[in-house]
């Protein structure tokens, strides 16, 4: 970093936080942070609480019971890591009144190692909304006067801010567990036992669809082109793997593998469940990575460990969803991309999608420009086109890796249109007997519409207008009867009209029959008759309770 002063600071009021010295230097200066060094310690620091940063602030080799004394607290001291986003430092120094800052610090520093990085900043957010309500509308509290009618209020403030029922909700559910857990360990004395009730939780908003239309990932795919190589192919494995962004972004550059198939997997690191995983991918796909690691390697040497870096003026990219004024001065053209030892961000990957969309007019059926750079809207649609395609929950939730069922099931999108395909298939594969009457499949993996073509296809175990439900191997036991007398004889909705023509012809024997006296042919044909009869009419009243009745069936027929 340049320096741009080395004058005596002039402020008696900046000391160093390390050694406490007042000979302090004024060194560099970004947007609002102005930089200071210390003479005597040589360390480096910002005055602005709001902006610093505990490598600023707390020696190297501090340990967690140390760190409490401090209002800026580095959380790897606690053996987490990083965000993805390289954030680590949990700031107390805006919390008031001071007894609240206090148990604040008792609660993170007592629960750092059943919550993650992300989660414990996330609660301490929440704790600085609430200290504003505690500041600007009650001053002078303490802990005994916190009750009923205090959270009441204190979420009425915070719903002024936060117009989304999911955000005001985790305020909600932050402050419950802080009250529960200061009950439990005696950290303040609270008057009421209970402060939050089901009652007091916004009511949940329609769940929007995030799934990508299938129009917009086709205009995606013939766009990509306009992408650098790297971003294009990072797209291409949110797309067909359904990773989260963070987990793409993390990969490392020997991330994939042939199993002794000659198929291909992508190792990744699953960060909400910390443990690592293994994806099955497409050989397109493989060739794609390995092309990837030919391009660090010649631009970045191989000790550079991660598949995808950051690029020379990224800033235009990670500031390009910012209003125009915000956006970074020089111009990169979508095309830009020259690699850096940097591990790239998700901000640049989002800005090149962004660009992307705008200069490409990706929109969506209305004409709106879709937001394409959400990147976790890749994730819903590959799980939803999952399980539209029949793959189960189990593995749907492997695929995504979610530790349970509930919350696969946030990312499957069905539609009316899914739903009115999947039940026609359970009708249209409904098997009737010999009766007429509903029954179970014998062998519920071999009776699928794909295998009952393959059936058909084969000329194997096919009968006279139906299946027969006997494996290939079994030798018949009634040869010598008609499959229709057989109880091993099944038939479905789509030999339907063929068992009505069949029955007319069946009729017109035996009225030919009668005419000429030929008692054999009719007490062969009439049982024939009455059971086609029996077949046709189950089959009639199972399309009447899909919604049909019998005349408008004959219509649509």
């Amino acid at each position: 970093m340049q320096k741009i002063s080395i004058s005596k600071s002039k402020d008696k009021e900046i000391v160093c936080p390390r050694c406490c010295s007042i000979k302090v230097k004024t060194w560099a200066k970004s947007k609002a942070r102005q930089q200071y060094k210390c003479d005597d310690c040589g360390r480096f620091f910002y005055k602005n609480p709001k902006l610093q940063s505990a490598k600023d602030i707390l020696p190297s080799d501090i340990t967690p019971k140390e760190m409490r004394i401090y209002d800026i607290w580095d959380l790897r001291v606690f053996g987490k890591e990083a965000t993805t986003g390289g954030l680590y430092t949990a700031n107390f120094s805006m919390i008031n009144p001071e007894w609240f800052k206090k148990t604040v610090k008792d609660y993170i520093w007592y629960n750092s190692s059943q919550y993650s990085t992300s989660e414990l900043l996330r609660k301490l957010t929440e704790f600085r909304r609430f200290s504003r309500y505690l500041t600007e509308k009650r001053a002078t509290v303490k802990p005994q006067d916190i009750d009923r009618l205090l959270v009441i209020e204190a979420i009425n403030y915070a719903s002024q801010d936060l117009k989304v029922s999911k955000s005001l909700s985790i305020f909600i559910t932050t402050l419950k567990y802080f009250f529960e857990f200061c009950n439990s360990n005696n950290l303040i004395e609270i008057s009421s036992k209970q402060l939050i009730f089901e009652s007091d939780y916004p009511k949940a908003e329609r769940k929007i669809i995030k799934e990508i239309p299938s129009d917009v990932i086709k205009q995606i795919r013939q766009h990509l082109d306009s992408l650098p190589k790297p971003i294009k192919i990072a797209i291409s494995i949110l797309i067909e793997t359904g990773m989260r962004i963070s987990e793409v972004c993390s990969l490392k550059l020997n991330c994939i593998s042939q199993d002794s198939d000659g198929d291909w997997w992508v190792s990744l690191y699953r960060i909400k469940l910390k443990k690592e995983d293994r994806l099955f991918i497409s050989k397109e796909l493989a060739q794609s990575i390995l092309q990837q690691q030919e391009f660090i390697k010649n631009n970045l040497g191989r000790d550079f460990s991660y598949l995808f870096c950051s690029t020379e003026g990224s800033g235009w990219f990670a500031s390009y969803t910012n209003t125009p004024k915000r956006r970074a001065s020089v111009k990169r053209e979508l095309s830009h991309f020259i690699p850096v030892k940097k591990l790239i961000k998700q901000p640049l990957i989002r800005g090149y999608l962004h660009q992307l969309a705008h200069e490409h007019n990706i929109t969506d059926i209305s004409g709106e420009i879709y937001p394409v750079w959400k990147c976790h809207r890749f994730r819903h649609t590959h799980l939803t086109d999952l399980a539209r395609k029949g793959m189960g929950i189990a593995h749907i939730m492997q695929r995504g890796g979610h530790a349970s069922p509930s919350m696969s099931m946030h990312y499957i999108h069905l539609t009316n249109d899914d739903q009115k395909k999947k039940m026609k298939e359970v009708w249209d594969n409904t098997h009737f007997n010999m009766e007429g009457e509903i029954v179970a499949p014998v062998n519920p993996d071999l009776d699928t519409a794909e295998m009952q073509w393959i059936k058909k296809g084969m000329g194997v175990q096919t009968t006279d207008n139906g299946y027969c439900t006997l494996l290939w191997t079994q030798t018949c036991p009634h040869q010598d009867l008609p499959c229709k007398s057989c109880g091993s004889w099944v038939t479905t909705l789509d030999f339907l009209d063929s068992h009505k023509q069949e029955l007319k012809e069946t009729e017109k024997i035996i009225e030919n029959a009668r005419q000429k006296g030929y008692q054999r042919q009719i007490e062969k044909n009439v049982p024939r008759a009455e059971r086609l009869k029996r077949i046709i009419s189950g089959m009639e009243k199972h399309k009447t309770m899909r919604g049909l009745g019998h005349n408008e069936w004959e219509e649509k027929e």
